[in-house]
């Protein structure tokens, strides 16, 4: 191969810088044109990294038993990402855990009779269940895993509670075509019942009235969120012994609305691009217990 003389290497590398160059901008350009489409996608930035206590996990009912392992699968779309698992500790909170033990935290417990390892934040601090640290678009699959001690059936629910928006709420001022109001992170998370299964025979159940929804709306007109409900009833059902370990599998995601329709977050006008930066929405608990309003329901 002939070696490029001097003027055919000046033009090489001037055909280089252009085509570098026109790349660069095709890439600033499409990440532009993102943030224009939904800047919502740099507000969460900060968020993904705030620190949130921890959601608290139980029954009210002794004959129902929560297993201790809870998984969460992280998915955009129809893609998934590495499941995180959760395991209980001797005092009920569960924590996040790893096979890896190079991350420096203290063995934890097995997990189908593999060793696991806590997982350490950035302060060297266990991590505990959270699950509104989200992206737009982003949802975090849960599986819960319960059984029934006993002889005879129980009806159950299970639900979210103990919404927390103080560091949560966002305001849009006054202004011609502005829909001003006090307004709620609650308005962007919604959660969902997936699927159930069991390790014997198939468990009974009911999609929860809530599942599907908001966990508020947005009254326009008053300016301000309206609470759903709390508790927030992602299933209920009626569970025996014959069920063995049930699984029940529900996602949380934020999804800010249709904007062609003007629903949720998109009903709203006069919002600014860093509005949501840095506020915070906690789930204080999720909850098994018996469903009395099933009246016996068996």
């Amino acid at each position: 191969m002939q070696t490029p003389q001097p003027q055919e290497r000046k033009q090489l590398l001037g055909q280089l810088i252009i085509t570098v160059a026109v790349a660069v901008l095709c890439i600033s350009v499409l990440f532009a044109w993102l943030l224009i489409r939904d800047p919502s996608l740099a507000w969460f930035a900060s968020n993904k990294r705030a620190e949130v206590a921890g959601m608290q996990v139980g029954t009210r009912n002794d004959r129902l038993c929560l297993e201790d392992t809870i998984t969460v699968v992280p998915s955009v779309g129809e893609i998934t990402y590495n499941p995180l698992q959760y395991l209980r500790g001797s005092d009920g909170v569960y924590r996040e855990v790893t096979k890896d033990a190079s991350g420096g935290g203290d063995e934890a417990g097995t997990i189908d009779g593999e060793t696991y390892y806590y997982v350490l934040d950035s302060d060297g601090a266990r991590v505990p269940l959270r699950l509104t640290g989200l992206f737009p678009g982003e949802e975090l699959r849960v599986t819960v895993r319960f059984r029934v001690t006993g002889e005879t059936p129980i009806a159950y629910r299970l639900s979210l509670s103990d919404f927390d928006d103080t560091n949560g709420r966002f305001t849009v001022a006054e202004g011609e075509g502005n829909t001003p109001g006090t307004y709620s992170l609650l308005g962007i998370f919604r959660a969902r019942l997936l699927a159930m299964s069991a390790s014997g025979t198939a468990p009974t159940y009911t999609e929860g009235t809530e599942s599907g929804q908001y966990f508020a709306t947005y009254d326009t007109t008053a300016g301000t969120s309206v609470l759903t409900a709390d508790p927030f009833t992602v299933v209920t059902g009626v569970a025996s012994p014959g069920n063995g370990v049930i699984s029940c599998t529900f996602g949380i995601g934020i999804h800010l609305g249709d904007p062609d329709a003007g629903t949720q977050y998109y009903a709203l006008h006069g919002t600014t691009t860093n509005m949501l930066s840095k506020k915070q929405l906690r789930i204080g608990s999720l909850t098994l217990a018996e469903d009395e309003t099933a009246g016996g329901g068996v």
